[in-house]
């Protein structure tokens, strides 16, 4: 999706990964995530599966190294700073496997609690979940860039995308429509939710 909005075909994404590896951290309180910086470059000669293969050696890769932090990567490339942007990327991928459920103790009870904010701290971020057996996502997105049309846009977009892909897994990538006004033949968007 991203490549056919922006024409090109070398991207970096962002996703952050939770960072509990060593048996130590366990028992300790708080957040341990780095964000990994993943590099796609998908080709129009390509069919989808073959790009989704190279993409999930790619992102497994990329896990190996989890340990490695953002922050030393990016002195280590001595990418020119700017302070209102990422260095590495402008978009960013979170996939949310933790389950979010209530606990319960004897005269205590405990529920998460959604926490709202108003600033993305990317241009785009697409957030997925499985919830229930449903895939959930949503679009955080900066509005001095795109604005709620441009988003169900790119929502119908992306839902067109995993439809014509999900039929035919071995059409190319150059093959891909992106017309949101066209809904491809066995289009069914009822199997993701999406929230702006």
């Amino acid at each position: 999706l991203l490549s056919k909005y922006s024409g090109q075909d070398d991207l970096i994404i962002g996703t952050p990964v939770a960072g509990r590896l060593l048996p130590e951290l366990e028992p300790l309180i708080g957040m341990f995530v780095n964000t990994l910086a993943i590099r796609h470059q998908p080709r129009g000669n390509q069919t989808f599966h073959s790009y989704l293969l190279e993409a999930r050696d790619r992102t497994l890769q990329a896990f190996e190294h989890q340990d490695y932090p953002l922050e030393e990567l990016v002195e280590k490339l001595d990418v020119a700073r700017d302070a209102s942007r990422n260095p590495l990327f402008d978009t960013m991928f979170v996939l949310q496997n933790t389950e979010s459920q209530e606990a319960q103790l004897e005269t205590l009870s405990f529920s998460p609690y959604v926490q709202e904010h108003s600033i993305s701290k990317f241009d785009l971020t697409l957030s997925m979940s499985d919830e229930d057996g449903e895939i959930k996502g949503s679009f955080e997105y900066c509005t001095k860039l795109f604005g709620a049309d441009a988003i169900e846009r790119l929502t119908r977009d992306l839902l067109a995308i995993l439809s014509q892909v999900g039929i035919n897994p071995d059409l190319l990538l150059s093959d891909i429509q992106v017309n949101s006004d066209e809904q491809p033949e066995g289009f069914s968007p009822d199997s993701i939710d999406f929230v702006f």
